[in-house]
């Protein structure tokens, strides 16, 4: 099921980078939302699937070790 969580700015936009999930503005967009993935339960599962996959491959220590690989070489350190 998509999650549905706290407006942190990081969460954002790994929600947004991942394309797989919302973060409500406010009480009415928390139930729009709610009850489109209530509606929709595949379109949920698809969108979880989507995040868990871009976490693995984005967010693990390998991967930010090659991102602050790639800022070191860019700035000479």
């Amino acid at each position: 099921m998509e999650q549905v969580t706290i407006d942190m700015h990081c969460v954002r936009l790994t929600l947004r980078s991942a394309y797989a999930g919302t973060v409500p503005d406010d009480v009415d967009s928390l139930a729009s939302e709610l009850r489109r993935v209530l509606d929709d339960p595949d379109s949920g599962r698809a969108q979880a699937v989507r995040a868990r996959d871009w976490v693995l491959c984005e967010r693990t220590w390998a991967a930010n070790a090659r991102r602050l690989e790639g800022l070191c070489t860019l700035l000479g350190v």
